[in-house]
């Protein structure tokens, strides 16, 4: 029997993905991003998705490092995520000394993807749908930012960032009531065998439908129909039961934090 991969194999491929996926919101019209031995950053150029990850700061580096990066997004609204490799170890104390604000607290969770089962039939009255085009896509995001409560300005140019974005590693997945979306999803096809899951969210009037369930559902479909080995994600505290019930597995902590919302 083939073992699976070590526990660190897979926090590593966790925080891998993430980093490649918010890259792609680099590739925005507008967008620019940097990457290197210090730090991960994704300016979108709009109120949305920008992103700062990855950090490997030295202690002494650390205080400049902040500063310096929060510089690039010239006040607009930013999320420095930390994981267990970034550095130093109290970044995130680092961080709320420069003014951020803690988020929310996540846990860094995979699932290993083989051949799977026909996917269960949604709940009656709800109906999952992929998103194929640029209007769709929009549709998708504006469900999004209301589920999710995003701010005023970031929830206008999320949905039109998303619909900007090359195709060909998300797919966006949406759950109708009737004609109604009510709860999203996306999968990103990302290196080495790893699928990330992103942006899982209900409007307030459907949750506890079991819409998050069924679209967490299609995401696995997709991933392993295409071959994918791993679906990681990262889950906030309203979502982690949805995932420990499909068999996800926790691996790592991780935390948001907030600038200029």
């Amino acid at each position: 029997m083939t073992a699976g991969p070590a526990p660190s194999a897979i926090v590593a491929a966790i925080g891998e993905n993430l980093r490649e996926y918010a890259l792609l919101a680099g590739c925005a019209p507008t967008g620019k991003s940097g990457s290197g031995g210090e730090i991960t950053w994704i300016d979108t150029g709009t109120d949305a998705l920008n992103r700062v990850l990855a950090a490997r700061y030295t202690a002494r580096r650390a205080e400049a490092g902040i500063r310096e990066t929060a510089a690039i997004f010239g006040g607009r609204p930013l999320t420095w995520i930390t994981g267990p490799a970034d550095r130093p170890a109290d970044l995130g104390r680092r961080l709320l000394d420069h003014g951020f604000r803690h988020q929310m607290h996540w846990r860094g969770m995979a699932l290993a993807l083989g051949r799977t089962a026909p996917a269960a039939a949604p709940p009656a009255g709800l109906e999952i749908r992929q998103a194929l085009n640029p209007d769709g896509i929009a549709e998708w995001g504006r469900t999004a930012a209301a589920g999710f409560a995003m701010p005023e300005r970031v929830a206008r140019d999320f949905p039109v960032l998303f619909a900007s974005l090359p195709t060909d590693k998300i797919a966006y997945f949406l759950a109708y009531r009737g004609s109604q979306p009510v709860a999203t999803a996306s999968v990103f096809l990302g290196s080495g065998g790893v699928a990330g899951a992103y942006f899982i969210s209900t409007l307030g009037s459907a949750r506890r439908s079991g819409a998050a369930t069924a679209l967490t559902r299609a995401l696995i479909g997709h991933a392993a129909d295409r071959g994918y080995r791993l679906l990681v994600l990262e889950a906030s505290p309203a979502g982690y039961e949805v995932y420990r019930r499909l068999n996800f597995t926790e691996y790592c902590p991780m935390d948001a934090y907030i600038l200029n919302m």
